[in-house]
């Protein structure tokens, strides 16, 4: 339901206004959890990166020579790798690998600086909501916590280079996904566990 509804306001947005860019970026997206907890809990604080897929519509509206307002819709995965210490004997500390699947919706405004109308460096910022469609692999802090966070909101903020040939825009972009809440909150036990995103995408678009 959530799918059809972004994928409705992109059609509203495209069909209602002049002028609009409609493009794709995909690529892989470099994820980690940091995650901590009280001593003697079963969950360790741990940081390492993991690499996963993303791929995100988008349109620009509004268009001016040095600015114009974007919206995108997709798929982004995350996730990272949990450090589990296992008590008895002997005591060990296991690698849980995570990985989180996300229904991303975002609008930006995008900063460009158009080079001779063929290069357009840019930078783009703007709020960003993610829905948690499914996760795997993973330890017992998710799939018993009633404080996993399905919704995560924050900012994506980026940059990247647009070449254009006539009406084809090819390009690369990089955005970084900051999130304003943790994706387990679990206060009764001060366990909590955020995610950070980063992700190098390929751009293949085409100007109305």
């Amino acid at each position: 339901m959530k799918t059809r509804l972004a994928f409705f306001l992109l059609i509203v947005i495209v069909s209602s206004v002049d002028g609009q860019t409609l493009s794709l970026k995909f690529g892989p997206s470099f994820s980690k959890l940091t995650s901590k907890a009280t001593p003697g809990a079963c969950l360790v604080t741990g940081e390492n990166t993991v690499v996963g897929f993303n791929a995100i519509a988008n349109v620009d509206y509004l268009n001016f020579r040095y600015f114009n307002l974007n919206s995108g819709v997709g798929f982004v995965q995350g996730g990272g790798k949990e450090e589990i210490a296992t008590y008895g004997s002997p005591y060990q500390i296991n690698n849980i690998l995570v990985k989180l699947n996300f229904l991303t919706i975002n609008t930006s405004v995008k900063l460009k600086i158009p080079i001779k109308e063929i290069f357009e460096p840019y930078i783009n910022v703007g709020p960003r909501v993610d829905y948690l469609l499914s996760y795997s692999h993973v330890s017992d802090l998710f799939n018993t916590n009633p404080d996993v966070n399905k919704i995560l909101y924050g900012v994506l903020a980026g940059g990247g280079m647009i070449f254009k040939v006539k009406k084809i825009q090819f390009g690369i972009a990089f955005d970084y996904y900051l999130n304003l809440n943790k994706i387990v909150d679990h206060q009764e036990h001060d366990e909590t566990v955020s995610v950070s995103t980063f992700t190098v995408n390929a751009i293949v678009g085409y100007e109305f």
